[in-house]
């Protein structure tokens, strides 16, 4: 939890420096904001590492196949990496854009979902009569 509070203490400086320097410089405010996203965004990488083993151990654990595991691990990675672009677009204020790659992560997860869709119909034909 203290990693929690030194994340968003760092978040909550980046964002009143952002506002700070959009305020002078509008480009250089929407080129701070870009990086300190990004910067915030590495210094998660060790949680979400720590988050996917919790995970992978869990499945190990639970006799998940690692099919559905990698499944699930892409759902969540498009997911993630999407929200995180749409919000980089609307830092830089590309609002239309940002709506364009969520569009686009959710189009992505309909296509990654479609293989286990297409085994439940199968499935629930198989069952009725």
């Amino acid at each position: 939890m203290d990693g929690f509070w030194r994340f968003l203490g760092i978040a909550l400086g980046a964002a009143v420096l952002a506002m700070t320097v959009r305020s002078a410089h509008r480009e250089m405010g929407a080129a701070f904001s870009l990086c300190c996203g990004a910067a915030l965004m590495l210094l998660l990488m060790e949680r979400l590492g720590q988050a996917a083993a919790a995970i992978d151990e869990m499945a190990r654990l639970s006799a998940v196949s690692e099919g559905h595991m990698a499944l699930i691990f892409k759902v969540l990675g498009i997911t993630m990496l999407s929200e995180f672009a749409a919000q980089a677009c609307r830092d830089a204020g590309e609002e239309g854009i940002a709506l364009r790659v969520e569009m686009g992560g959710k189009v992505m997860l309909v296509l990654l979902s479609l293989p286990v869709l297409q085994q439940i119909t199968q499935l629930i034909m198989e069952l009725t009569p």
